[in-house]
């Protein structure tokens, strides 16, 4: 098939419709030119859930009878100068150690548990400095007994051996051995655990 078009000139131009079908159809048509790419993969994300946790809270209660008394004596004196201060409470504490050994409380059961020495102020400057009038010195004994009714005794018996020097400064009852209250305590906690338990 041919198709004829007049140019404004007059001239006539054919073009042969063939020629273009043929540019077209002939032979087989090279594919356009094939383009490399890649493609990077990235794993998804996945969130981690928190995890699920039981938290129990239980009170276990056990009582018993103390069977032992910890008493806490202390000797407190004053002097003018540190070494006589020092020397006098020596001496005042050894007087208590003996007569609580005489008591009948055994040695390994008396404990030295503090030894303070500290200035004493009288008065004060016009500058507000303090000044030292004297020195106090303490010594503290603890005293560990089974005889939970000799608590009077001894502090009696100590007022008479050191006088006003005398300091009551702790006592307190307790059991010698309480792993067996322990675990009962433990016991009755584990029992009524299961009615407070909260998940989360």
């Amino acid at each position: 098939m041919r198709t004829t078009a007049r140019s404004p000139t007059g001239m006539v131009r054919t073009v042969a419709a063939a020629a273009v079908l043929a540019a077209c159809g002939s032979g087989t048509a090279e594919s356009p030119t094939a383009t490399e790419s890649s493609t990077t993969q990235t794993a998804p994300i996945t969130a981690v859930a928190p995890a699920r946790t039981i938290t129990v809270d239980a009170t276990g209660v056990a009582r018993g009878t103390p069977d032992t008394m910890s008493l806490t004596l202390a000797v407190e004196l004053q002097a003018p100068t540190t070494r006589e201060v020092l020397d006098a409470v020596a001496a005042q504490s050894t007087a208590l150690h003996d007569f609580l050994v005489a008591s009948g409380i055994p040695e390994d059961q008396l404990q030295t548990t503090q030894l303070s020495v500290y200035p004493v102020y009288g008065a004060y400057t016009e500058m507000g400095v303090g000044v030292i009038t004297g020195y106090s010195a303490t010594v503290s004994l603890s005293v560990l007994t089974a005889d939970l009714a000799a608590a009077s005794t001894l502090v009696d018996g100590a007022a008479d051996v050191v006088g006003d020097a005398l300091r009551v400064t702790g006592l307190q009852w307790s059991m010698a051995d309480s792993d067996q209250l322990t675990a009962e305590a433990r016991r009755t906690g584990e029992t009524s655990a299961p009615g407070s338990t909260q998940a989360f």
